[in-house]
């Protein structure tokens, strides 16, 4: 089936928000060194990669993965950059492991490519902090979520994620989401950790919610959340949620779902959705 239900991707969310990925290690192939990675200060490599390869420098990839088993490619040392340098990262026709997994290393720069066909897109997991994930396309076939970020201080900007189960999950601390283009997901962005900051996403055509808040004192601005199949924005039952300079139009559900001790910011806006009042517990005044 496509689209699962709200509470069974919830629960699923919850999950993943848990658990701790476990990371299949392979040798780094030897090869010549290169110029340094763009936007970072050490020295890289160009050089081929293999599916399932642990990398311990940083990497500007020279070929396309196709029909990873597992893995794609696990980050192996902290501080790297891994440039995909436009390249695709592809498992199999029936999704299984993680496209790049991170785990336990911090300061990990992932960037510029393609990562298509595993259960996970990026998975960034307990440990790995201070990630930063960006310029990348993900997308699935309904099944498993785009992007996970569950360690502190991960930086999510630039990405384009689409049919995924959820788009892109966040937990830990002081996550950034920033800048995305989340659209045909199941659920656009679900929200957790602690002290969030979601901004300037645009969340389109999701089966589902678009941006789902499961935490309090999250930070929702400047995001367009248009052509859900739920609400466009829902912070429902949360504590201390700002939300200021939204746009949500055309939504089945409510535009901005903000039951609960939120702070309304202002700004928002909202028109064309399911419901007459188009916000529940915050100002909208229509869109244009």
């Amino acid at each position: 089936m496509r689209y699962g239900t709200r509470v069974t991707l919830t629960a699923v969310a919850i999950t993943v928000l848990v658990a701790v990925g476990v990371a299949a290690a392979l040798a780094a192939t030897p090869s010549q060194p290169g110029p340094s990675a763009p936007g970072d200060g050490s020295q890289a490599r160009l050089g081929n990669v293999s599916c399932g390869q642990t990398l311990t420098e940083s990497t500007i990839v020279e070929n396309d993965l196709v029909n990873c088993f597992a893995d794609g490619l696990v980050a192996g040392a902290d501080g790297i950059t891994i440039d995909l340098n436009g390249h695709t990262i592809a498992g199999r026709t029936i999704p299984s492991g993680t496209g790049i997994l991170i785990s336990s290393f911090d300061g990990v720069v992932v960037k510029n490519g393609t990562i298509t066909g595993f259960d996970v897109g990026v998975s960034i997991n307990f440990g790995a902090d201070g990630t930063r994930v960006r310029d990348l396309r993900i997308s699935g076939n309904g099944i498993g979520n785009g992007i996970e970020a569950q360690a502190l201080r991960t930086a999510v900007t630039g990405n384009t994620v689409f049919g995924r189960a959820i788009g892109i999950l966040v937990g830990g601390t002081t996550t950034t989401v920033t800048g995305n283009t989340v659209k045909d997901n199941d659920t656009g962005i679900l929200v957790g950790g602690s002290g969030p900051v979601v901004t300037r996403n645009t969340v389109l055509s999701n089966a589902g919610l678009g941006i789902q808040v499961a935490t309090d004192a999250a930070s929702i601005t400047g995001n367009v959340a248009n052509a859900n199949g739920d609400d466009g924005i829902d912070v429902a039952g949360r504590t201390g949620a700002r939300l200021d300079g939204n746009r949500a139009s055309f939504n089945t559900g409510l535009g901005i779902d903000a039951e609960g001790d939120v702070i309304d910011e202002g700004g928002n806006a909202a028109t064309g959705n399911g419901s007459l009042h188009q916000c529940e517990n915050v100002v909208c005044v229509e869109a244009q």
